[in-house]
C-alpha cells in the first residue's frame, strides 16, 4: 500500500533520508561531460528497505516528463552521484539542449522494513472537506481529513521547506555555468547598508527625479573609488514619472539580509544586491561607463536578476540593455532582457536567479549598463546583483 508521507502513526517508523550536509543543488555545466552532483544520503532512523529517486522535467513547451526508478537505493549511507548525462540518456536529450537556468525536480518513495510505500508527494486537499476541531475557546487544535478531503496525487508543494532538516525526500537541481574571469564588476558588497530599510523620494512622490542618497538610508548612488579589477563599478539611480503615482519611501537600494524575502535564497553572489519593490513608476539604474583596453580583443557582460513570484500586468517591465562602443568609432545598444508582464510572469514562474549575458563580442572599447524596471504593486520586487564584464576563458 501506497500513504503520504506524513501518514505515520504513532506505532509506525517510516522512513525519512536526509543528506549528510545541505548539499550545494546546483550543477556546473561548463563541461556537460563531467558535469556531476555528488552528496551523500542517510536512512535517519534506519528505517528504509529501498528509496527510490523519481526524476521529473518540464520542457519549454511547458510538457512534463517523468522517468520513474530513476535510481533505486537500498545501502546506507550512500554516496549518490547524478551525472548529466545519465539525467540526458534518462529524459532522452541532447547534452547541448540543456542550458544555465535549466531545472531536474526530484520526487521519491521510501520503503518501509515493513514494505509500507512512503512518498514525498504532497497531497492536494479540498480544503472545504477539511474538519476543524476547535479547544473550549474555540482555537483550532486540529485540522483533519474525513476520508472526503485528499484528491489523489497531484503534487501541491514538495518537501523543500524542510531543507533546514536536510531532507532528501524531494529537491531540485539547477543548472549553471560559473562565471568567467573578471575584467570589471560589482556584486554591490563594498557599499555600506543601514539599519533603516526605506529609502526617501526628496522630491514629490510623482515627481520625475535623480535620486540622491541620503543620510542612514539605502544607498541608490554610488561613487567607484577607482577602475583596477577588485574595484567595484558605480551607478546612478533616477525615477520617470508614468502616472501610476509614484512613491514616498519604499524598500529601494543596495540591502542585505534585510530585503524583503521574495524566496530569492540570498543574493546571487555575496551579501547584497540591489532592490526595488512599489516604486508606481520607473527606476533607472545606469551603471559607469567601462572602458576596455586594445589588449583585451573579447569582452562580455552580463548581470543577474531575481523576480519575485507575482502577477505582472499593465505598465510592468525589465529592460536590461548595454551602450556599447566599438573600436571604430560605432556605438550600438544590445538588450540583455526586454520582458513585458507576460514574460515577466514567465521568468518568475521559475523562482531562480536568471543571468542576462551578451556572450564574448569582439572588438569593445567601452560598456555602460542600464537596468530600467516599471512595477506599481508592493508584490513586485527586483533583485540585481553581480554585473560583470568579463574575459574569454583560458
Amino acid at each position: 500500500m501506497e500513504d503520504d508521507f506524513f501518514d505515520i502513526t504513532e506505532t509506525t517508523r517510516a522512513p525519512f533520508i536526509t543528506f549528510d550536509q545541505v548539499p550545494d543543488l546546483r550543477v556546473d555545466i561548463f563541461d556537460p561531460q563531467t558535469a556531476v552532483f555528488e552528496t551523500i544520503i542517510n536512512d535517519t532512523g534506519n528505517a528504509a528497505e529501498s528509496f527510490e529517486l523519481i526524476l521529473s522535467y518540464t520542457n519549454d513547451a511547458d510538457e512534463v516528463f517523468v522517468v520513474e526508478n530513476f535510481r533505486v537505493i537500498q545501502d546506507f549511507p550512500h554516496e549518490l552521484r547524478i551525472s548529466l548525462t545519465e539525467i540526458a540518456d534518462a529524459l532522452s536529450l541532447e547534452l547541448t539542449d540543456i542550458e544555465p537556468g535549466t531545472l531536474f525536480d526530484f520526487s521519491s518513495k521510501a520503503t518501509a522494513k515493513d514494505g509500507t510505500v512512503y512518498s514525498s508527494e504532497v497531497w492536494d486537499f479540498e480544503r472545504d472537506e477539511l474538519e476543524y476541531e476547535e479547544n473550549e475557546e474555540g482555537e483550532v487544535i486540529r485540522v483533519y481529513d474525513p476520508g472526503t478531503a485528499r484528491q489523489g496525487g497531484d503534487l501541491d508543494s514538495d518537501l523543500t521547506d524542510l531543507n533546514s532538516f536536510k531532507s532528501a525526500m524531494s529537491f531540485r537541481l539547477v543548472t549553471f555555468i560559473p562565471p568567467p574571469p573578471i575584467y570589471r564588476f560589482t556584486s554591490f558588497e563594498e557599499i555600506p547598508v543601514p539599519s533603516n530599510d526605506r529609502y526617501c523620494k526628496r522630491e514629490g512622490e510623482d515627481e520625475t527625479e535623480d535620486l540622491q542618497n541620503n543620510e542612514g538610508e539605502p544607498y541608490v548612488d554610488w561613487i567607484a573609488s577607482g577602475v583596477g579589477p577588485e574595484i567595484e563599478i558605480g551607478f546612478n539611480s533616477e525615477f520617470t514619472s508614468n502616472d501610476q503615482g509614484g512613491f514616498s519611501c519604499e524598500q529601494l537600494g543596495v540591502l542585505g539580509a534585510n530585503v524583503d524575502d521574495g524566496d530569492q535564497n540570498g543574493w546571487s553572489n555575496g551579501e547584497q544586491g540591489y532592490y526595488a519593490e512599489d516604486v508606481d513608476g520607473i527606476l533607472k539604474i545606469t551603471f559607469d561607463r567601462v572602458e576596455i583596453p586594445t589588449e583585451h580583443p573579447q569582452t562580455g557582460i552580463r548581470l543577474d536578476a531575481f523576480l519575485n513570484d507575482t502577477s505582472y500586468e499593465g505598465d510592468d517591465y525589465l529592460h536590461i540593455y548595454v551602450e556599447v562602443e566599438k573600436t571604430n568609432g560605432s556605438m550600438e545598444t544590445i538588450t540583455l532582457v526586454n520582458a513585458d508582464p507576460e514574460m515577466m510572469e514567465s521568468l518568475s514562474d521559475e523562482v531562480i536567479w536568471h543571468t542576462f549575458d551578451s556572450g564574448l563580442m569582439p572588438d569593445v572599447s567601452a560598456y555602460t549598463a542600464v537596468v530600467e524596471f516599471s512595477c506599481n504593486s508592493g508584490s513586485e520586487k527586483l533583485y540585481l546583483d553581480y554585473l560583470l564584464i568579463y574575459l574569454p576563458r583560458e
